[in-house]
């Protein structure tokens, strides 16, 4: 099977449930950490960073790669439900910029993309094979989130777009869901422990007014935000 075929084969509602509006509706998050004492380590094998991109209409850089302990990093993400808005869901761009920004990633570091949506694409829909491809043919696998299993999430798409770049795919249904599914992915397994290579982890989050919908008390970006920060509070853990 082609992967032509492999992503754009009839949809079907695959994935199992791995299991908060605007800013200022959830709890707060723990302030960053300050910077490991344990530099030693850090230098050898190098932080982990995160990067944070939007898309809707379009793709935008929110934030470049950055180590879990700046606080512009975290400060971006707090303001994550800030930027949702329009009907377009244009992840062929997203993934495309994810790209550009792991062809600056060191190459001794692990690359990993994350993509976040509860839609199906609208935009560029026929350059998405050819953006899958091009992060297959590099080794970097794409994990895809589908929050919620309504009528326009594709999940289908979804699961054949990470299995098409060996990630995962994953169905959440609330924020604890999403947190478990952010963390089982991300070695070490417990705080204090190091791994040989750094990571670079691109977030890919969707934007557009759907987004806005409930998700457990709360609205699905901001169910994204929140998993984001734990991700990063985790990653602080991990580097301390």
């Amino acid at each position: 099977m082609g992967l032509l075929d492999l992503i754009f084969g009839s949809r079907s509602s695959g994935g199992s449930a791995t299991s908060q509006g605007p800013r200022g509706t959830g709890a707060r998050q723990t302030p960053v950490a300050n910077r490991p004492a344990n530099r030693r380590s850090c230098r050898r094998f190098g932080a982990d960073r995160v990067a944070l991109i939007g898309f809707g209409e379009d793709a935008r850089m929110i934030a470049l790669p950055a180590e879990p302990f700046a606080p512009w990093l975290q400060e971006r993400i707090e303001k994550l439900s800030g930027w949702a808005n329009g009907t377009g869901t244009n992840l062929t761009a997203a993934i495309r910029l994810a790209l550009q920004v792991h062809e600056k990633t060191p190459p001794n570091a692990l690359r990993r993309v994350w993509v976040f949506t509860d839609g199906l694409p609208n935009r560029q829909v026929d350059q998405l094979v050819a953006v899958v491809d091009q992060a297959a043919q590099a080794g970097i696998p794409i994990n895809t989130v589908a929050f919620g299993a309504g009528e326009y999430v594709d999940a289908g798409l979804l699961q054949r777009i990470s299995a098409a770049t060996h990630g995962k795919f994953i169905t959440i249904d609330g924020l604890r869901a999403l947190t478990d599914a952010l963390l089982s992915t991300d070695v070490p397994t417990r705080p204090g422990q190091r791994r040989h290579r750094s990571e670079t982890t691109v977030v890919l989050v969707d934007l557009s007014a759907s987004m806005q919908q409930p998700m457990e008390g709360r609205t699905k970006i901001e169910v994204a935000r929140e998993g984001l920060l734990h991700l990063l509070n985790w990653k602080q853990k991990v580097f301390s």
